[in-house]
């Protein structure tokens, strides 16, 4: 990069910025949450720090059972995140979607996640740009909290509506304590491949 890149900022916050795997795409975004409203605002770079395009997406937001996460890229520059909720008192969310913006566009694509009438916990998102596909992995909870299955899905990257794979598994105790040496995102990954999704 021959020359500094200025980027016009209206506010002082902070932005943050993550690329893509093969280090060909560079997103640099920007979260507000105030007044009940989360305000984004994301620019797409290539390597040269050209900009490819600009986009924003604001919707209403309750701090205290909402919660956007899990914000990564494509090597195709597509910035994906997703969305969790709660409803009533529960600690736990029965809410999930995925969000998705198109490389080239300034909109953003929603994509609901049917939990068959679950309460999940820590979501957790990865690219596979290999297999051109997200996968989405977390805990769920009976009543008592007490660890008893693990969901994973995985959905198209150039067709994200359409869901490849879904599973609910069962943690038996080899597992759990996989998950509590090793970390839940290792114990997903093997409940991963011996499922067979590879």
């Amino acid at each position: 990069m021959a020359e500094p890149v200025e980027l016009v900022m209206s506010d002082n916050k902070i932005y943050s910025t993550i690329y893509s795997e093969d280090r060909q795409r560079i997103m640099i975004f920007k979260v507000q949450t105030r007044q009940q409203k989360f305000d984004m605002k994301t620019m797409l770079f290539d390597t040269d720090m050209n900009k490819i395009t600009e986009g924003r997406y604001v919707a209403d937001y309750n701090e205290r059972k909402e919660n956007y996460d899990n914000f990564q890229m494509g090597n195709d520059g597509s910035f994906v995140f997703t969305h969790a909720r709660q409803s009533g008192n529960r600690d736990n969310s029965n809410g999930l979607g995925l969000y998705r913006k198109d490389p080239l566009r300034d909109s953003f694509n929603f994509r609901e996640i049917d939990l068959k009438e679950k309460y999940i916990d820590e979501v957790k998102l990865k690219i596979d740009n290999r297999n051109q596909r997200y996968i989405i992995n977390t805990f769920y909870y009976k009543k008592n909290r007490v660890v008893s299955r693990a969901y994973l899905s995985g959905y198209g990257i150039n067709r994200p509506k359409n869901r490849l794979f879904r599973s609910f598994t069962e943690i038996y105790d080899s597992l759990r304590y996989e998950a509590k040496s090793d970390g839940m995102l290792r114990l997903l990954w093997i409940i991963f491949y011996t499922a067979d999704h590879r």
